[in-house]
């Protein structure tokens, strides 16, 4: 037998609900004039993507080729999206502290810790499909919530000022400057060569793969920038660093993709005209930084992308 498109097919609905109550405790002291404390308790949800949600059903037709029964045929058949995936719930609390020294200089630093319920995990289901009249039963991978617990914690520190005490006309410069380190056990397994779950015999078989964690999470993210803006001018040079993490495919029911650690430095010039126009002129990656990804497994490389320097020049008017 061969298998050929007819566009004969037949809706199938999977209905799946969740509800959740989410409380939390925020909390503002002001312990001096200079210093203000934050803290915050509270009960997240994430929901998965849309995409992610997807119920379609993929079936690889290869021109030419025969079979010898209908379910050899579709035994290839894949999953686009998991309607059963349940959002990620989260305890989380952080504490925050903001010294104020002066009118122009802020210095805050955060702690927060995250609890989730459950990291993402592929699963067997077996569907039944009717082709021709002919009902077979076939594996299908999808994802699940695991049953695993996982936590994020991490830092984040911030320091901003202006120089406003320098002479005049360097009392426009200023320098901002935050960084964020966070560590976490999220797992993300490959759909193909992880983890994968059989509901049937309740049965974990490994992988050969590692897993990947939160998609696009990062430990270090860094961002620094410096500026000038004073009377009609405003100049701004930036620098931005991320580490290595993990992307998935906008697909969804993908192998595992990562996205190697890069960094990018803007340029962005205005000067105001008259009153309600301004001239704009923006510089981005203008050291060409490419874009490097892996698949599955770091080191393995998937893409090598040079996106070039981007120049922007427009004119600004306000009616």
């Amino acid at each position: 037998i061969r298998l050929e498109e007819t566009g004969d097919f037949e809706d199938v609905v999977i209905e799946h609900d969740t509800t959740r109550i989410l409380p939390s405790v925020n909390a503002i002291f002001e312990v001096s004039p200079e210093v203000q404390v934050r803290a915050a308790v509270y009960r997240a949800m994430s929901r998965p993507a849309p995409r992610a949600l997807t119920a379609g059903r993929s079936i690889q037709l290869e021109d030419g080729t025969s079979f010898t029964d209908v379910a050899d045929a579709i035994r290839g058949i894949q999953a686009s999206g998991s309607p059963r995936l349940e959002p990620l719930m989260s305890w989380n609390g952080d504490l925050a502290v903001e010294w104020y020294p002066n009118a122009d200089t802020i210095l805050a630093g955060t702690v927060y810790y995250k609890k989730f319920s459950g990291g993402f995990q592929p699963v067997i289901f077996n569907e039944d499909f009717t082709i021709d009249g002919q009902t077979v039963n076939i594996p299908v991978t999808q994802t699940r919530n695991s049953d695993d617990k996982s936590r994020i914690y991490g830092l984040e520190v911030t320091a901003a000022t202006r120089f406003s005490f320098l002479p005049a006309p360097l009392d426009g410069l200023g320098t901002k400057i935050s960084y964020n380190y966070a560590d976490s056990n999220f797992e993300t397994q490959d759909v193909r060569l992880g983890d994968i779950y059989d509901p049937v015999i309740e049965t974990v078989e490994p992988g050969i793969i590692p897993p990947a964690n939160i998609s696009g999470y990062s430990k270090h993210v860094l961002s620094a920038q410096v500026y000038y803006d004073l009377g009609p001018v405003n100049l701004q040079g930036i620098y931005n660093y991320r580490s290595q993490y993990f992307q998935d495919f906008v697909g969804g029911n993908a192998q595992l993709r990562y996205v190697a650690g890069n960094e990018t430095f803007d340029l962005r010039a205005s000067i105001d005209l008259m009153r309600g126009v301004s001239l704009r002129l923006e510089a981005l990656n203008i050291t060409n930084e490419p874009k490097i990804t892996y698949m599955p497994v770091v080191g393995s490389t998937r893409q090598y992308h040079y996106y070039g320097s981007k120049y922007f020049l427009g004119l600004r008017v306000k009616m």
